[in-house]
């Protein structure tokens, strides 16, 4: 394996490759976050232009790139020293302006009476143990929270002190406003305008009155300064002899230009040790999803939750079953096939954050079932949206859960 960060002072173009100037959409579709096919796509270019320039003349090469694979995408927050982060969990709510609260939504079977239009006889319901209005979340939880999560020890709900000492908003977003410029005079179109929406790998503060004096901070409309730049890391499988990434490539759209840096060691979060009794786990969605569907197709056939289940999970063989879901909702993308050089179909992928509750028939293979899963994809094994980077999970430890409820 080949690990490596990419880093960047420049505005990040990222758009999900729908058709551009469709009706109703001013500017595209900027995303506030790569896909994994971005960066996988970035990848490939990168590697087959520093292998022959003419790498991509030859189609013999072509099934050669694809089969590089990208797997452990995590952000890197650099405030001295690099952390990871990891998206926020669907099933974390906040609460409160002045005085934050973090709540875990607990889940529980129906009550006697109840019903609803999920098929599912042991399905578990979410429920969240307040009746205050949900605020904003942030977009990712610093490797201290994050690790309390993982090992399945929140209360159901914390007070949050400092949020910027445990969570991150999400990189600097700018928008960039332009006007068409007619080709005959050289003079403004009336009327017509383009948006240009990008981010900053940069990390912005939500409290706090310490302020950066960096022009693109400002440019950002930041008021509060950093927290520290964004770093993304990930590793690459299926490199070929004579393949490497160079030391700087290109991510996104406008050629904007990110720094390549290889690393000895992989900054994933490690793998957490189970105490061998864990009988409910959580898949969390590192990256987006492309399931074709709400769940991947080996857990809940044809998206069917009547149909879940006990199944082998495909990597370890452990037995599991869907016990509940809480999605973080779903995105769109599309983009180019360069093999039948068109436009890929329009697909919905599952956001990251999304949490899958699964059940172990045998609690003593839960080690078994976390190191077969850390950092990889939950799509169909071989697929190429597992090697895009689609799908990929870290388990954390059920928490909250109760198998029945007091009348």
């Amino acid at each position: 394996m080949n690990n490596y960060t990419i880093s960047s002072d420049d505005l990040i173009i990222l758009r999900d490759g729908r058709p551009f100037g469709e009706a109703g959409i001013f500017g595209g579709t900027s995303l506030d976050w790569p896909y994994p096919q971005t960066i996988a796509g970035m990848v490939r270019s990168a590697v087959g232009f520093n292998s022959d320039p003419d790498f991509f003349k030859n189609k013999a090469n072509i099934p050669k790139i694809l089969s590089v694979g990208i797997s452990k995408i995590t952000p890197l927050l650099d405030s001295g020293h690099d952390e990871y982060l990891l998206p926020i969990p669907a099933d974390l709510c906040f609460t409160g302006q002045e005085e934050r609260q973090v709540h875990v939504l607990s889940c529980h079977p129906l009550l006697e009476g109840e019903g609803t239009d999920i098929r599912c006889a042991h399905w578990l319901y979410p429920s969240l143990g307040t009746a205050e209005k949900p605020e904003p979340k942030p977009a990712f939880i610093r490797q201290q929270f994050a690790q309390q999560y993982l090992d399945g020890s929140l209360s159901i709900c914390t007070e949050v002190h400092d949020i910027d000492a445990d969570f991150v908003s999400g990189p600097v977003q700018e928008t960039r406003l332009h006007s068409a410029i007619d080709e005959y005079t050289h003079s403004v179109e009336t009327g017509k305008l383009f948006a240009e929406s990008g981010l900053y790998l940069t990390a912005p503060r939500s409290s706090g009155a310490a302020v950066q004096t960096d022009d693109r901070l400002y440019a950002a409309q930041n008021e509060h300064g950093v927290l520290g730049d964004i770093k993304i890391g990930f590793e690459l499988s299926g490199l070929e002899e004579g393949m490497s990434m160079p030391e700087s490539a290109y991510l996104g759209g406008e050629r904007r230009r990110v720094a390549v840096e290889m690393c000895e060691d992989s900054l994933y979060p490690e793998v957490p040790e189970m105490e061998g009794n864990e009988r409910f786990l959580k898949l969390l969605l590192t990256t987006h999803g492309d399931f074709g569907s709400w769940a991947p197709q080996w857990l809940v056939p044809e998206g069917d939750e009547l149909q879940c289940d006990w199944v082998p999970e495909p990597r370890s063989g452990v037995r599991i079953r869907l016990r509940s879901a809480i999605l973080s909702g779903w995105a769109p993308v599309s983009g180019w096939d360069y093999v039948k050089y068109g436009p890929k179909a329009f697909r919905k992928l599952v956001c990251p954050g999304s949490v899958y509750l699964v059940e172990l028939e045998d609690p003593a293979q839960s080690q078994k079932l976390v190191e077969s899963l850390w950092g990889k994809s939950i799509c169909e094994s071989g697929s190429q949206s597992e090697l895009d980077g689609y799908g990929q999970v870290v388990v954390a430890k059920g928490m909250h859960i109760f198998e029945g409820r007091s009348k």
